[in-house]
Formats: C-alpha cells, structure tokens, sequence
C-alpha cells in the first residue's frame, strides 16, 4: 500500500536567532552602547572604591590619634569592611585583603604597644595605597602577594600576643 503523502521534515523557527538578529550577529551601535555601558559601571566602580578608601584613610587618622578609642577602632572596622566589599566588587582581591587583615587589627586591644599598634595600622594603609597606585589586581602578583602575607602574620602574632 502506498502512502499518499510522503514523510515531511519540518525545522521549527529558532525563536533565539529570531530575536538576535540574522545570524546571531551584532550590530555597531549594540556594541557601541553595550560598551559605553560597561565603561560607565567601570567608572561608577572606581569611584566607590576611591570612596571607601578615603573614609578607611581618614578613620585610620582618626585611631591614630586616639588608638584606644573604642568608637573611633569601630568606625575603622567598618570603613574597613566596606572597603573590603568594595575592592571585592571592583576586582581588587589584594585590597580586599590587606582591608580583612585591617578589620581584624581594629579588634586587638591597643594597650599593650600603641606605637606598634599605630605603626601596623599605618603598614596597612600604606600598603592599600600602594597596591591602588599600581593598580594591582592579580592575587599571584609576587610582591604583593609577599605584602599581604607579612601584614596578616603580623595582625596575627599581634593577636596572639
């Protein structure tokens, strides 16, 4: 018996290609603003990281100051957690860190050696400094990475103490 009508394919409409356009591909002004886009969360970015350093800088002077303050280590804890928000959001894991490191020195208690204490503190804002100049955001930077590590030992045997 023959068949009457023979097998038909049938390739459904790629709902996908459809909206993206022919051949997936991109136009110029997509990218053009997709970029600019992008530039301008770059920029927003940077701008609350140099935020959120500054106020970690100025509540550093604060506790240089008055070390023993209890308000005055709580509100460099917090700058100190923001910053390490920030400079996680911004890509920046090293300033993330060193800003760790810190918020875990503000819980130490100051007493036992203020000048060592202000001098850590001091280690540590510098090292941000240092680390945002040059712009490093490789964890595996050697030097950087040697940096982090002597601050955290050093907050470490601080603790300890």
């Amino acid at each position: 018996m023959a068949r009457e009508h023979p097998a038909e394919i049938f390739m459904p409409p790629n709902v996908l290609k459809a909206k993206a356009g022919k051949g997936m591909g991109l136009d110029r002004a997509t990218l053009a603003r997709a970029t600019a886009v992008l530039t301008e969360i770059r920029t927003e970015l940077a701008q609350g990281l140099e935020r959120e350093i500054e106020a970690l800088l100025l509540a550093g002077k604060d506790v240089e100051h008055a070390p023993a303050s209890p308000d005055k280590r709580g509100a460099l804890r917090a700058a100190a957690a923001a910053l390490a928000k920030a400079a996680r959001l911004s890509d920046f894991p090293l300033v993330a860190r060193l800003a760790a490191s810190l918020g875990q020195w503000t819980a130490l208690d100051p007493a036992g050696d203020p000048a060592g204490a202000i001098k850590l503190l001091r280690a540590h804002t510098d090292a941000i400094r240092a680390v945002m100049k040059d712009t490093t955001r490789n964890p595996n930077d050697r030097l950087a990475h040697i940096l982090v590590e002597t601050l955290e030992a050093r907050v470490a045997e601080a603790a300890a103490a």
